[in-house]
């Protein structure tokens, strides 16, 4: 939709160029001053009008672009690295050619080693001029998709549509939270854009989406639901996969330079008169700033896993687009790339880990763990949490820990106890969820213990 409305504009005269990037792809649609395109690889697509064009590739460029000024220099210093080969090539047959008893022999020592000596020097500027040329030629490959500057075959005289593939011109959000505020939260919103199509965009109005460039959506056709006789299938082998890393936004030590942006509706932004040359390298566009309350938590997951979190929660005041997070502490970086999160009805940040704090559970061994009454089997079970503060100064814990849950209707579960030395309350949840605040003195620690009691047919044992 957001595509035809730009079409209906161009074609109106009302705009002269514009922008759109999805996550699959990039549309440039703008007025050509000449059949130069740019340095733009063959999975480009360019329509004039409703003309599809073709790409011509050459060797010539036009000097006044800036890529082309890369690409000569190129072309220059590998010309050098070729005459200073051809040189020595030429002083070498020279001096195979020479027959040492028909000339002075002394004469002869002298002129070969000053012969050697230039060989010698000009085989280290040829190597020179080829490294250059090499460094340069991969500059040139991370501004650009193709190493030949790109021309439509015939001048264009209404406006061309460049659609380009993924990854050609890309974008990102990423949030920053401040937490250098007691009870409050900093939180920065930007937008990263990068250029390494090969063109150069000026545009007048440039739309970035998280959404995709080409939607494929299948009919649904009813299919009856059918009871079928039980049969036993051979088992599935399983396959494990191993998870994708994601890639987060490489940023330079430099700081980019800014634009302008806005964001229109959640995971949509607007740009207004982009200048996006094809530089390979990020630029990032301030999109929302604001403060609000939060609360900060350590917490500890020992079932799942036995290091302390520093957990930032909070209602957002605008949606969260995307959850890549930077924390900070007003200059001091805390955390570089977290991932953060709605559970419980609140946006949470994992934001950190306290390595001042120990925790360790381990299971409890009880002298009498399973006991019969009549046709029902008692097991009592539980486990014993270790808890030790390195740090100088008081902490309070959030021990979330869990107990089996029944899925059967003649199978009880019951929690006896959960008991500490240490200050502590605690609450059960829903499905098994037992939390537990425990305050650890600085220096200090203690442990949390915690009984359960599952009953169950003696005849249909169990297993969690």
């Amino acid at each position: 939709m957001r595509f035809l409305v730009v079409l209906v504009l161009v074609a109106s005269g009302l705009l002269s160029s514009s922008l759109e990037v999805y996550r699959d792809g990039a549309i440039y649609t703008f007025k050509p001053n000449s059949d130069f395109v740019g340095f733009v690889g063959k999975s480009a697509k360019a329509m004039c009008g409703v003309e599809e064009r073709a790409f011509l590739y050459k060797e010539a460029c036009p000097l006044h672009e800036r890529l082309c000024e890369v690409k000569s220099s190129i072309d220059t210093l590998e010309k050098k690295a070729s005459d200073a080969r051809n040189i020595s090539d030429v002083l070498s047959r020279i001096v195979d050619g020479v027959n040492p008893s028909k000339v002075d022999s002394k004469k002869w020592l002298e002129d070969s080693k000053r012969v050697g000596l230039r060989l010698s020097r000009l085989a280290r500027e040829s190597n020179e001029y080829l490294s250059e040329a090499k460094r340069k030629k991969e500059l040139l490959a991370s501004m650009s998709t193709s190493y030949l500057p790109a021309y439509i075959d015939s001048q264009c005289s209404e406006e061309l549509t460049l659609r380009m593939p993924g990854g050609w011109i890309s974008f990102d959000v990423e949030y920053t939270a401040d937490i250098s505020k007691m009870g409050k939260i900093g939180i920065m919103q930007k937008m990263l854009v990068k250029n390494r199509s090969g063109i150069d965009i000026s545009a007048e109005s440039a739309l970035f989406t998280y959404e995709a460039m080409r939607k494929y959506i299948n009919p649904i056709r009813f299919q009856p639901w059918v009871v079928r006789e039980t049969r036993a299938l051979p088992r599935a082998a399983q396959i494990r996969y191993k998870g994708l890393k994601k890639e987060g936004v490489e940023l330079s030590m430099a700081a980019p330079p800014e634009i302008s942006a806005e964001v229109k509706s959640p995971r949509k932004y607007l740009v207004k008169n982009l200048d996006l040359p094809t530089t390979g390298n990020y630029i990032y566009a301030p999109l929302k700033s604001w403060e609000q309350s939060a609360t900060f938590e350590k917490r500890v997951y020992p079932w799942r896993d036995a290091r302390v979190y520093d957990v930032i929660s909070f209602e957002p005041k605008y949606a969260i687009d995307v959850d890549r997070w930077r924390v900070k502490k007003g200059k001091e970086i805390v955390s570089q790339s977290v991932t953060g999160a709605y559970i419980e009805g609140k946006y949470r940040i994992f934001a950190d880990i306290d390595e001042d704090i120990s925790v360790h559970r381990e299971r409890l061994i009880l002298k009498e763990r399973v006991s019969f009454f009549g046709g029902t089997v008692k097991e009592r079970d539980g486990f014993k949490i270790e808890l030790f503060n390195q740090s100088d100064e008081r902490v309070e814990l959030i021990i979330v820990e869990r107990i089996p849950v029944a899925k059967r209707e003649d199978v009880k579960v019951k929690l006896l106890e959960v008991a500490s030395k240490l200050p502590m309350r605690y609450g059960v949840g829903e499905q098994g969820r037992v939390e537990m605040r425990v305050t650890i003195p600085p220096h200090g620690g203690g442990n949390v213990k915690l009984l359960f009691e599952i009953s169950h047919d003696k005849d249909k044992p169990v297993v969690y």
